[in-house]
């Protein structure tokens, strides 16, 4: 995620800088630390196309979230369809080509919510918007029935956000990485539009078990509310260099709701979809969505799903566009995505996307779905004090001062083996009061002085009767 100004913007899917990261024991993710009620807004209305939603006083405002999710809303028939907003403008309005999304930006007071709302040119975005299915692989519904087209200029936006205690991060460089995209020559990119004007911009991300990849689109904004969003108030608000804090969560102690992986390939004609096992209430949920390169320069690192198509390439004549999108419900999990030609792929990275470094074209990629059930505070078990739990004294295990408190502590927690209360107790008798234990002893000890006895005293006889005749001569 970046900063600028104050506000956070959580990066929207990668390569200027490599990180790598030393993950810790994985967490449990708890419930948000506070989630909105849904807020109604509409796109290209400029009193419904921007909000602010307040944290409330309940929450610590002097520190920011480690984690911000904006869900957007909208209902086909009788189905609502949930899909996550964007971090950054993915495009302007200077297009008749249709187009949705909702961009965010955050800080520990609230969250900025900005809908397409036309600037000087076309009202061409909406909400939500799947594509048309003569460019797109539409998902059938958890009954297998067909989903409409998803066109919406309405829709309900909900904020879920944590702070660090009910999700500490198990790394946390801190705000100390500076990217530009005005003299970025290498990188990458992300699955998403490649060229969709010079005002729209973002910060790409992918990671795999150890590493993180970030980049950026080259001369174009890193972070921008630009041209065509909210009222229009954040028509100047964008910056081509920023800071970066990265946070990574290791989840394998998380509780898996519905976990599933596809491979999908040139000719697959398809795309997948997770049904729960029951319904399920969504605010209870974390969904992820992944797609991962099987080969080639990005192979095994993933991206993040997008939550709208922004371009079905008629932007420009020749751009190429890419992308895979999908959205949740009470029922289950669906995919979108793009359907493969010459213009088309599933997965594409090329420049200006850190200038078209790693660059690639695929339709062979896995698509990892899954679903995590988020822990109800009340039912935390761990009894350790908050301050030892919510935050992390050390971000990395080759830190020099975590090595030398690991030295003091083995020498203070060093027990000589022959100092353990196991060996110190061979060598004593412990007394045991116990009646039978007690009734045990007693008849040991009478049959042991009687054999002594039986031993001794004919012996201790005889001596005295020989003794005495000399003693009395």
């Amino acid at each position: 995620m970046q900063r600028s100004t104050g506000f956070i913007f959580p990066a929207i899917f990668l390569l200027g800088i490599l990180l790598y990261l030393d993950f810790g024991a994985g967490i449990f993710p708890y419930e948000p630390t506070f989630i909105s009620e849904w807020n109604y807004v509409k796109a290209q209305d400029d009193t419904k196309s921007e909000l602010f939603v307040h944290f409330p006083d309940s929450v610590d405002k002097t520190t920011r979230p480690v984690k911000v999710i904006v869900e957007v809303r909208v209902k086909d028939g009788g189905n609502s369809y949930i899909f996550n907003a964007f971090g950054s403008s993915t495009r302007d309005d200077d297009s008749a080509e249709k187009y949705g999304g909702v961009i965010y930006f955050y800080n520990a007071s609230g969250v900025i919510i900005l809908l397409p709302s036309s600037t000087n040119q076309f009202k061409s975005g909406g909400a939500v918007y799947c594509g048309e299915k003569k460019d797109w692989y539409y998902p059938t519904s958890h009954e297998n029935k067909t989903i409409n087209e998803i066109d919406f200029v309405e829709a309900e936006v909900r904020v879920k956000m944590w702070q660090q205690k009910d999700m500490p991060p198990r790394y946390d460089s801190g705000f100390v990485y500076t990217m530009t995209s005005r003299n970025l020559s290498k990188g990458a990119g992300r699955p998403a539009c490649l060229r969709c004007g010079f005002q729209a911009g973002s910060l790409t991300f992918a990671f795999n078990a150890s590493h993180v990849r970030l980049w950026v689109k080259y001369i174009y904004p890193v972070i921008s509310a630009m041209d065509g969003w909210g009222r229009n108030e954040y028509y100047h608000f964008g910056t081509r260099a920023v800071r970066v804090r990265i946070l990574a969560w290791t989840l394998e102690n998380a509780v898996n709701l519905s976990r599933m992986t596809t491979k999908i390939g040139d000719h697959t004609t398809t795309t997948p979809k997770l049904v729960f096992p029951s319904e399920t209430v969504t605010k209870d949920l974390l969904v992820q969505v992944l797609i991962r390169p099987l080969s080639g320069p990005n192979g095994g690192f993933s991206f993040y799903g997008a939550g709208s198509v922004v371009t079905f390439g008629g932007y420009g004549t020749s751009n190429r566009y890419s992308g895979l999108v999908y959205g949740y419900n009470n029922f289950g999990v669906y995919v979108w995505r793009v359907k493969p030609t010459n213009m088309s792929y599933v997965f594409d990275i090329d420049y200006p996307w850190g200038s078209g470094r790693q660059r690639q074209q695929t339709n062979d990629v896995e698509i990892d779905i899954r679903v995590i059930e988020l822990m109800k505070k009340a039912k935390r078990t761990c009894m350790c004090p908050c301050d030892k739990v919510h935050a992390a004294k050390y971000t990395s295990t080759k830190e020099e001062a975590l090595t030398k408190e690991i030295v003091k502590m083995k020498k203070e927690l060093m027990v000589f083996k022959n100092e353990t209360s196991v060996a110190m107790k061979k060598k004593i008798s412990v007394k045991d009061s116990r009646p039978s234990a007690v009734a045990s002893g007693v008849v040991w000890v009478i049959f042991l002085l009687a054999m002594v006895g039986f031993i001794v005293i004919p012996d201790v006889i005889s001596g005295v009767r020989y003794k005495l005749p000399v003693l009395f001569r």
